[in-house]
């Protein structure tokens, strides 16, 4: 028997709908911030994709060639995607205010809260330098969590700053290359143990002096002792104004300063941040921060920029441990259904009159007892049952079920 491949996923009805509601949130949210949203064709530019994450991504991703002989791929992430549109249009106004909800595939070990393929809201704002824009792209996560039915005590927002980090590395004597495979080091913590980390940094050959340095940023807890750290650097000012942005957004409650969230992409170049569930059982629920020199290291003009990845994986993992999903709403406004099959006829014309005047209707060609026919349109979600049965018909009339009230009606059957 055939199954769905490794790692993907099928949607029945019921399961599509728990998606659906994922999506209608996200779309909500977007729009009420003014963003507006585009897309892309699934298949990419192996090119592009290698510019952009370096040759090793092609050991993550599903690539291969068409029958024209070019390099392509199915798309792990749209932030590449969103890039060349940019460059390609020289007639864009900035600020822009993106989302996209595209789905995503990566050939990657499957674990917890982890496919092989995922639905994932990205959220971005090209063409802004101020902090301003990483408070309302968080705002913005935020209140879809709260949609959702999250609040501080079941979610928690970490951030650090790339650039505070390079501060600490410079004072700390790190070479550009020791820079990012400190990056790539502290991006492991809580994934992996204390001794692997040391002895990933012994195999870079880092010296002793630096690995003992590095080591001791695990014990700072507080953006207080980073400030002592560094005191007087620049960089300081910025996290302060990002800070007051948040109190701003009235969001302040939900994030808190975490040294380890570094993101591993070299891509990132200011303000990063990743959403957990406050039990610390997922993986992260969404991640991104700032990252200006994207559009310009593909071949555009420096454009800063911030953003958001936000898969439905662990999302959806999330909603169905807290009970939270809100997928009961009506289906449709209308059941129609009948005792007799001659009957169908008549279904037939009031559901398209009803159509018409912009109602819901499912048409149920099967023929059962009327106990039977309002047990099927209420496990349905019918607003309403119409049943056509032979007494009232004989009579030029039609029996509409209110299956909220339980209120019985009878109208007249030219009235339809």
């Amino acid at each position: 028997m055939y199954q769905t491949v490794r790692g993907m996923r099928d949607f029945y009805p019921n399961e599509y709908e728990k998606l659906n509601y994922i999506f209608k949130v996200w779309n909500e949210i977007s729009t009420e911030y003014g963003f507006r949203r585009y897309d892309a064709c699934i298949v990419e530019s192996l090119e592009l994709l290698k510019r952009k994450a370096g040759e090793e991504i092609t050991d993550q991703i599903y690539h291969f060639q068409d029958k024209s002989g070019r390099n392509l791929a199915l798309r792990p992430e749209m932030t590449p995607t969103l890039a060349r549109l940019i460059i390609a249009d020289k007639s864009l106004q900035f600020p822009l205010k993106w989302y996209s909800i595209p789905q995503c595939f990566r050939y990657e070990r499957m674990t917890k809260g982890r496919k092989r393929e995922h639905y994932q809201w990205n959220v971005d704002i090209i063409g802004e330098k101020s902090v301003i824009a990483e408070a309302e792209i968080l705002a913005i996560a935020i209140n879809a969590l709260e949609r959702f039915g999250f609040d501080k005590d079941k979610i928690v927002v970490k951030f650090n700053s790339r650039e505070v980090m390079q501060e600490i590395f410079r004072i700390y004597d790190l070479s550009e290359n020791e820079v990012m495979t400190a990056f790539m080091v502290l991006d492991k913590f809580n994934k992996v143990s204390f001794d692997d980390i040391q002895a990933m940094l012994i195999e870079h050959e880092f010296s002793q002096i630096k690995i003992d340095r590095i080591m001791k940023l695990f014990n700072i807890n507080t953006f207080e002792q980073v400030e002592a750290l560094i005191e007087g650097s620049d960089v300081l000012n910025k996290i302060q104004q990002f800070r007051s942005y948040l109190d701003f957004f009235k969001i302040s409650e939900y994030v808190k300063y975490d040294i380890s969230v570094v993101r591993g992409l070299s891509y990132y170049t200011g303000i990063v941040f990743e959403v957990f569930d406050t039990k610390g059982e997922h993986r992260a629920i969404l991640g991104g921060g700032r990252y200006d020199n994207l559009i310009s290291s593909l071949g555009g003009t420096f454009t800063p920029a911030v953003g958001f990845g936000f898969g439905d994986v662990v999302l959806g993992n999330l909603i169905s441990e807290y009970n939270l999903w809100q997928t009961n709403e009506l289906l449709v406004d209308y059941y129609i259904c009948s005792t007799n099959e001659s009957y169908l006829s008549i279904g037939v014309k009031i559901s398209n009159n009803l159509r018409q005047l912009g109602y819901k209707v499912y048409l149920d060609y099967s023929v059962a007892k009327m106990s039977k026919l309002l047990a099927k349109a209420s496990n349905y979600r019918a607003s309403h049952c119409i049943i056509l049965d032979e007494r009232d018909i004989e009579n030029n009339k039609i029996m509409i079920k209110n299956l909220n009230t339980r209120e019985t009606i009878f109208k007249d059957i030219n009235s339809f």
